[in-house]
């Protein structure tokens, strides 16, 4: 399934008992909710949450399992404290051009929960396009992202003499904009 596999980051191992939890989300989805998930014997569901400085992972397992929770941020982010269960916790941080993915493992059953706080200057929202069945694609892709030395760059794909909006989410406004208009507050 492209959605579980893909945005949601979900890879069950049933020989291994674990599962990994990695999603690739906008950063304007606040909630996903994912119930009955078969990992070998055990059942789980998860209840991903996000707000502007925290993301959490809450659910349930019917049997033990090893959990990976490795959501994918914008590139800007910094990681804060990591909790399992409501104790401290030390996160494997992995940093690329295009991203920040915090990973925690983690023995689970019954009930569980992770947090990982953080924060993020800006992240880059897919952008809207409005289509018909039968249209042909004339969005504009954000075909990557990169930060560096406080600096984001975006590349682009779009038809020519077209102009597009790019949503953004500024968690830490007050920096400068140049080559491009910044709109709203």
């Amino acid at each position: 399934l492209p959605f579980v596999r893909g945005m949601l980051g979900i890879d069950p191992d049933a020989p291994r008992r674990t599962v990994t939890v990695a999603p690739q989300l906008p950063a304007n989805w606040e909630e996903v909710t994912v119930t009955g998930l078969r990992v070998g014997t055990a059942v789980c569901s998860f209840l991903y949450t996000r707000s502007p400085r925290r993301i959490t992972l809450r659910g349930t397992a019917s049997d033990s399992l090893t959990l990976v929770f490795a959501p994918v941020l914008g590139p800007s982010a910094n990681i804060g404290q990591v909790r399992v269960g409501g104790k401290p916790r030390e996160a494997d941080v992995r940093r690329h051009s295009l991203s920040v993915q915090p990973a925690i493992k983690a023995a689970v059953r019954d009930s569980f929960a992770l947090e990982i706080d953080y924060e993020s200057a800006i992240e880059v929202l897919p952008p809207a396009v409005e289509t018909r069945t039968g249209d042909p694609n004339a969005g504009v892709k954000v075909v990557s992202t990169a930060w560096k030395d406080g600096r984001l760059t975006l590349t682009l794909e779009g038809l020519a003499g077209t102009s597009s909006r790019i949503p953004i989410m500024l968690q830490r406004p007050g920096g400068p904009v140049k080559g491009a208009r910044l709109d709203g507050t």
